[in-house]
């Protein structure tokens, strides 16, 4: 009965572990670039991000699977363009500004996720936009945490031709740092 009873143990030891797996298949987000209410840099906290709101090049499927929501807007005047994103300020506490200069008509999905890749906000436009992202909400953005922003610009004939992300970081009140 010993052998019986230890093999149990060591089952229900296993189980028990399932939490730290699933803490371990969040996505870690490290080295945010903190910027004035302008958009000017200030520094780094953490190790550098050098794709930080830059073209990644690729992006992750299952990134790109995110990306993939109904828009309702039609692409098929849009065509390459350059592409600039700037964010401010970061670290924030209410309102994150994401900046997308655009030189022409061109199509931008983004996404705003978390370490578990939740979805927390979408949005889709045409052309150069600034758009505010209210994090306010401490349920969905809860102080000290980094969220993600991932972003696609695509044009009638060149789907996903600039992808890139940046990270925020959530603070509290006033954004002592």
């Amino acid at each position: 009965m010993r052998p019986f009873k230890a093999a149990m143990f060591c089952f229900m030891l296993m189980i028990g572990c399932d939490d730290n797996d699933n803490q371990n298949n969040r996505t870690k987000f490290e080295g945010v670039l903190f910027t004035d209410q302008s958009g000017s840099p200030l520094g780094y906290m953490g190790d550098r991000d050098r794709s930080d709101w830059q073209h990644d090049g690729v992006i992750k499927m299952e990134v790109l699977e995110l990306l993939d929501f109904d828009s309702h807007v039609d692409i098929t005047k849009t065509s390459l363009s350059e592409v600039k994103v700037r964010a401010f300020p970061n670290p924030c506490a209410y309102v994150a500004m994401v900046y997308f200069s655009l030189t022409e008509d061109a199509f931008v999905k983004l996404i705003v996720v978390n370490e578990d890749m939740e979805v927390l906000f979408k949005k889709s436009f045409i052309g150069t936009e600034e758009v505010m992202i209210d994090v306010a909400d401490r349920n969905k953005f809860p102080s000290n945490e980094i969220v993600r922003v991932y972003y696609s610009v695509s044009s009638h004939d060149n789907p996903n031709f600039y992808v890139g992300h940046g990270d925020i970081w959530i603070c509290e009140n006033d954004c002592d740092f």
